[in-house]
């Protein structure tokens, strides 16, 4: 983690919700100063990608169009600035029928050369690589949420784009939303594998939303059993107020040094105490359910200028050792909001021990570009 970063006068905490080292003691500690954010919005899902970054949003009728939007800047900050920033319509959902209504979370992921060309075993075939955009949506009952893929015709992210169909699991298909991509490169250049992560009921009822994970053969189809990996079963994963809701969702997924870290939001994301837990295991093991570890404190949640803190996305930009690591995430600026007022901001990031390092929510310098 960048030095100025460490020895800044703030508490970072890691993933067991401890102190990193050089942490200045309590009396040292100052509040927060309020932070400036991207932009009005909710569910971030940020990609860079040869000197662009690109965002990714849904809009339910709140401009006369229900579709999915593509933000593209040169620099995080300028994600949602006039004339930084460029914003297009990349698919607009059908005026009726099983997608047309409440299109959530759209998740945005680069697959290099599979694209149109994918073999039934998702090992790269040379083919030219394309976007996926991974989103929830209903018609218009909740209990009919499902995901969907779209796939951009070119490698251009801003479309335009194809529906490749609903994606879910053969004999599991049940409500689910906040699908994402793990994209696993095998070593030697033996192609690659992929998987999907999700949330999820495990039956018909809603119950409890838990983070199921299965192997794709391309990426619009999962092909193998779903795999439960977490479920809200912790103490800090059920703070949803006096009407309890138990919910793990919103998976962030970075692969890195041999790992799969999936961050997730526990909570419903009308609390202030919506927060970010972090889960882990090598990448040999992904499909064994025994193999993942759930931090045991929330990596990232409310403080006293950012409330609701949560579905964040971790965000590479550049190459080697020139790159930075940004956390994107929603939250709101006052307690009691129900989630209303949902703001986008970026903080820098770190990693210690294989994890991420997140700082705190609102923290001026973790903010800095």
């Amino acid at each position: 983690m960048d030095q100025a970063l460490l020895h800044a006068e703030r508490v970072i905490l890691n993933n067991h919700g401890r102190p990193l080292r050089n942490s200045p003691p309590a009396s040292a500690r100052r509040l927060l100063a309020p932070p400036r954010s991207l932009m009005r919005g909710q569910d971030p899902s940020v990609v860079w990608r040869h000197g662009w970054f690109y965002l990714a949003q849904s809009e339910n009728g709140e401009r006369g169009i229900t579709g999915i939007f593509i933000y593209r800047s040169r620099t995080i900050h300028g994600l949602g600035r006039p004339g930084e920033c460029q914003r297009r319509c990349v698919w607009i959902a059908p005026r009726k029928g099983p997608i047309s209504r409440n299109l959530w979370a759209p998740e945005l992921a680069w697959v290099d050369g599979l694209g149109r060309e994918a073999s039934p075993r998702g090992e790269r075939s040379g083919g030219q690589g394309r976007w996926y955009i991974y989103f929830a949506a209903d018609d218009g009952r909740n209990e009919n949420h499902r995901m969907y893929a779209l796939e951009s015709e070119s490698a251009d992210a801003c479309g335009p784009y194809q529906l490749k169909g609903k994606v879910a699991a053969p004999g599991a298909d049940r409500w689910a939303i906040d699908g994402a991509l793990i994209d696993v490169e095998e070593p030697l250049g033996g192609g690659r594998r992929l998987y999907f992560v999700w949330s999820g009921w495990e039956g018909l009822h809603n119950g409890m939303q838990r983070l199921f994970v299965a192997r794709m053969s391309d990426p619009w189809t999962i092909t193998g059993e779903r795999v439960e990996i977490s479920r809200p079963d912790a103490s800090w994963e059920r703070r949803s107020g006096p009407h309890p809701c138990y919910v793990n969702e919103g998976p962030a997924v970075a692969v890195r040094g041999g790992k799969v870290v999936v961050g997730f939001s526990a909570n419903g994301f009308w609390s202030d105490d919506y927060c970010v837990g972090i889960l882990s295991c090598d990448v040999e093991r992904i499909l064994d359910p025994h193999a993942w570890t759930k931090s045991i404190a929330p990596a990232f949640c409310k403080t006293d200028a950012l409330f609701g803190v949560g579905h964040n996305c971790f965000v590479k930009a550049g190459d080697g050792a020139e790159a930075q690591w940004w956390n994107v995430f929603h939250a709101v600026r006052r307690p009691g909001r129900g989630g209303k007022g949902r703001e986008i901001f970026a903080q820098r990031m770190g990693w210690e021990n294989g994890l991420p390092a997140l700082g705190r929510p609102g923290d001026p310098v973790m903010s800095m570009a």
